[in-house]
């Protein structure tokens, strides 16, 4: 992702695609193609390490009654691997966890808080708003103080629970997975001349996706809230 800004934010001038010439699209076709490759290996990494803590949990941690408390994770999993590599396996993964951590808020900021900040320059513009709450910068700027530093800080210090905190994150980003997921579909398809369409697999893959979120976000609601799954515990 910070790579791809650096490519992205070269050029400030919008442009229409269906106006750009065979060469412009063929270009286009082929950054698009990289991200894809990109893209992909990123969510078979993701779905690798989301296997990898599945079979952690199932095979090592439950067998030794062993559930991480909160802030304890790096702890825990860290005194697991100590007890095979020694001091080096402790620190070892608690280096991993870090790096993990900083890896996770960098993507964040600058993700979030460049799309965040495009938007509200777009809908601000769109009402005839101009001057320093238009500039992408200082919007960005904004963003990352407040929404993204600040604000979590406030709620965590105020609730004090940072496993509630984290099931909140994944409710919201369970249920705005498939809004997104959506609004991308819909303007491709409207937006975007036919050479740079995605396919009707990809298509196909990427609806998929966002119905299988969203019954999973309702899923997950339910379970937060308490209307399903309480009967299954009381058995």
């Amino acid at each position: 992702m910070l790579i791809y800004k650096q490519f992205l934010t070269k050029g400030k001038e919008r442009i229409d695609p269906k106006q750009l010439n065979q060469q412009e699209k063929k270009k286009l076709r082929n950054w698009i193609n990289l991200m894809t490759i990109s893209n992909t290996l990123a969510v078979v990494g993701a779905l690798l390490a989301a296997l990898s803590f599945l079979i952690l949990g199932g095979e090592l941690l439950r067998p030794r009654g062993l559930v991480p408390q909160e802030n304890q994770v790096a702890e825990t999993l860290g005194t697991l691997l100590g007890d095979l590599w020694g001091p080096f396996g402790f620190w070892f993964m608690v280096a991993i966890v870090f790096i993990t951590f900083c890896s996770t808020v960098l993507s964040v900021e600058d993700g979030f808080g460049r799309m965040f900040a495009d938007g509200t320059q777009i809908i601000l513009q769109g009402f005839g708003v101009r001057g320093r709450w238009t500039n992408e910068k200082f919007l960005q700027s904004v963003y990352i103080v407040v929404l993204l530093a600040i604000l979590p800080i406030a709620v965590y210090l105020f609730f004090g629970q940072p496993v509630g905190l984290l099931q909140t994150a994944g409710a919201i980003e369970a249920a705005h997975i498939p809004i997104v997921t959506g609004l991308t579909l819909f303007l491709s398809h409207r937006m975007l001349p036919k050479e740079l369409r995605p396919s009707k697999t990809i298509f196909a893959g990427t609806a998929i996706t966002g119905i299988f979120f969203a019954v999973f976000a309702v899923i997950y609601l339910l379970q937060l809230i308490g209307v399903i799954g309480s009967g299954a515990g009381s058995n």
